[in-house]
């Protein structure tokens, strides 16, 4: 897909990837990364002091499971929210990744996570912490005061947008519901409850076989979850 530079700012607003399976490292360990790139839900000033709204907002965080977790359950977690520096730990990667990609990645993660909550302005000392650097010399503005938005480069954009569309049907895990159906008769099968787990399904069908009259069956059915987009 060819993304023209002139509409990234707009195009790249609603993509996202979920729980997208990267890699492993030496342990077996499972890297997943999730971002997602919306538009900033408030009027706001960027660092240069000027107003924006609508712009874009990227937000990135990993899980890393053990090597006998599951996303579905958090069984075996290790790791999870900004672990960005962890992911370099990655050695085998999975569904086309790439170590080039991975760098990419992070190099973007460390940079433009949650960009409309800076402190600083651009006329002001990145380094010094923002309850003792000087207000900016340009505008008074003083760090803290306000968040601020910082822009994503085009260049950015291109490249984030260029990788959740490829990667964003081939890494993320199959995820199920548990549905609890009953039997009627003269009405065939009906959905009662939708569980997460097995295991709530299982408890949720004895309510049903406690309590329920007039059902001529039950049982449980596992449904895969599709996610839109």
């Amino acid at each position: 897909m060819t993304i023209k530079e002139l509409s990234i700012q707009d195009t790249a607003q609603g993509r996202s990837l979920r729980d997208n399976l990267i890699g492993r490292d030496d342990r077996g360990n499972k890297y997943y990364l999730s971002v997602e790139i919306k538009p900033v839900q408030r009027e706001a000033h960027d660092i240069n002091h000027k107003l924006v709204s609508g712009v874009p907002v990227i937000s990135m965080s990993g899980t890393i499971l053990s090597k006998y977790g599951s996303i579905t359950n958090d069984r075996g977690w290790v790791q999870a929210g900004q672990c960005l520096d962890s992911f370099e730990n990655i050695t085998q990667f999975t569904n086309r990744w790439s170590l080039q990609e991975l760098q990419d990645v992070i190099a973007i993660w460390r940079g433009y996570h949650l960009n409309d909550m800076k402190t600083h302005c651009v006329h002001q000392d990145q380094a010094t912490k923002w309850d003792t650097v000087e207000p900016c010399k340009v505008t008074g503005y003083r760090a803290g005061s306000a968040w601020l938005y910082s822009p994503v480069p085009d260049s950015v954009l291109i490249e984030l947008t260029g990788l959740i569309i490829k990667h964003r049907r081939d890494g993320a895990p199959v995820e199920y519901d548990y549905e609890v159906q009953g039997y009627y008769t003269g009405h065939g099968w009906e959905t009662l409850t939708t569980e997460q787990t097995r295991g709530e399904a299982l408890a949720r069908l004895k309510e049903y076989r406690d309590n329920e009259r007039g059902l001529a069956g039950l049982r449980v059915k596992r449904v895969k979850v599709v996610h839109n987009g």
